[in-house]
């Protein structure tokens, strides 16, 4: 449900146009050949609801060792959530966090927003490749943005925001509080 959250924040109001869309809760679902979750979402805009349902029968969440949920533990790349939407709910995530106040939010919207950098890299063809392929974006606005705005898609430019950042196992000791307090988002503002 991880991703599922994810996405309806970066889906478009069907309504007005805009969104963003804010997850409401979720529920179980009968669905045709396994379980699924309905979720409601309302635009913070327009306050208009949308309902989205998911096929989670095939699919389990698995918990890291820190207890927060892996977005997607596997190495195939999403077929929910595109490469632009990716880089834009780590660019969100990372704004969150930086304005939080309590440091355990902080690390945990922290880890969420490296996980979505690594979704992102997913993306990209094993090798030296530097630009992703159009299949990577599934709008015609993502792919229009990708086309406007190359160089944002740049496979060195997310590597190297990505080096910047600690492991993910790093990032999972400091949930557990056994690392130093020293906010590991702070590299951002540096820039």
């Amino acid at each position: 449900m991880a991703e599922a959250y994810l996405l309806v924040m970066v889906t478009v109001c069907d309504a007005c146009g805009k969104g963003p869309l804010e997850p409401g809760g979720h529920e179980a679902l009968e669905i045709e050949g396994g379980q699924g979750r309905r979720m409601l979402a309302r635009c913070k805009v327009c306050g208009a609801e949308q309902e989205f349902a998911f096929d989670l029968s095939d699919l389990v969440e698995p918990e890291d060792a820190a207890g927060s949920p892996r977005i997607n533990p596997s190495e195939q790349p999403s077929q929910a959530i595109d490469l632009a939407q990716w880089l834009m709910l780590f660019e969100a995530i990372v704004r969150a966090a930086d304005e939080q106040s309590d440091p355990i939010e902080g690390r945990r919207l922290g880890y969420e927003a490296a996980q979505c950098l690594e979704e992102a890299l997913k993306f990209y063809p094993l090798g030296a490749v530097e630009w992703p392929d159009e299949s990577a974006f599934f709008y015609e606005s993502t792919l229009s943005r990708y086309r406007e705005h190359r160089h944002v898609f740049a496979r060195t430019r997310l590597v190297e925001m990505r080096q910047r950042l600690p492991s993910l196992g790093q990032m999972q000791e400091r949930l557990r509080g056994q690392a130093g307090k020293r906010a590991w988002w702070v590299f951002w503002r540096r820039q």
